[in-house]
């Protein structure tokens, strides 16, 4: 089946991470040339001010959790306003989407769904809200799971969402290399089936290698914990 997208969203923290704070300033000991020569990453934007990172290096995800909710920063509120921006380049209202469909890696609600918080932030009437997290290949689970919905169960708008703040799970000390990996945002996407849109997503296939599952593990409350992996750059 056929997805249209209508409309895309995203948003990233007001809070930006450079190479040369995280090098100069939080003490990392790669330095920018390390990382040029490796990611090619020169910035990513946090949930977390730099005074909070500075201050405490991260080293505990629930008070990090805490810091970035007074701050008014969260998977939830970032996944908010992608949404909205989604909505608004479609033209299309809250009270119009039947369903929600969202992912977070990093939730700092285990209970009730992503999926419900947003579409309850937005005013997005009832529907079959749920939460569905494939890591980094959710936004194309959302695809394939819409794309085998039979059409009639399929609602005239839908709304998919994908938001995270990583950063409140990294470990900003100085042998670490996540922190110059991992940043924070949200984008979010309106489909449907039957009005036209500015893309088209077809067909969609869903596979997963899972011999390299535990790549990079985030249990429910400590830090990213990369595993011993030999092709992770390490030197």
């Amino acid at each position: 089946m056929k997805l249209n997208i209508l409309g895309m969203g995203w948003y990233l923290p007001k809070n930006e991470i450079t190479n040369d704070f995280l090098h100069k300033e939080v003490g990392l000991e790669k330095g920018p040339d390390w990382v040029d020569s490796r990611l090619g990453i020169y910035r990513r934007f946090s949930v977390l001010t730099k005074d909070y990172i500075l201050k405490t290096k991260n080293q505990n995800p629930a008070q990090a959790m805490a810091h970035a909710r007074a701050h008014g920063e969260t998977p939830v509120t970032m996944g908010i306003k992608a949404a909205k921006d989604a909505l608004k380049m479609a033209g299309v209202s809250p009270d119009k989407v039947g369903m929600v469909m969202a992912n977070s890696d990093t939730p700092f609600d285990m209970v009730p769904a992503t999926a419900n918080l947003i579409a309850k932030g937005l005013g997005v009437r009832n529907g079959a809200n749920c939460d569905v997290n494939c890591a980094c290949s959710s936004f194309a689970k959302h695809m394939q799971i819409l794309s085998d919905t039979r059409p009639e169960r399929v609602p005239e708008f839908v709304l998919c969402v994908q938001t995270a703040a990583y950063t409140a799970r990294i470990e900003y000390s100085p042998n670490s290399i996540d922190p110059y990996i991992f940043g924070d945002g949200a984008c979010a996407q309106v489909l449907s089936t039957k009005h036209q849109g500015r893309l088209t997503v077809e067909p969609m296939i869903f596979e997963t290698n899972p011999d390299a599952a535990e790549t990079i593990l985030l249990d429910a409350a400590g830090h990213v914990r990369p595993s011993p992996w030999p092709t992770r750059p390490t030197t």
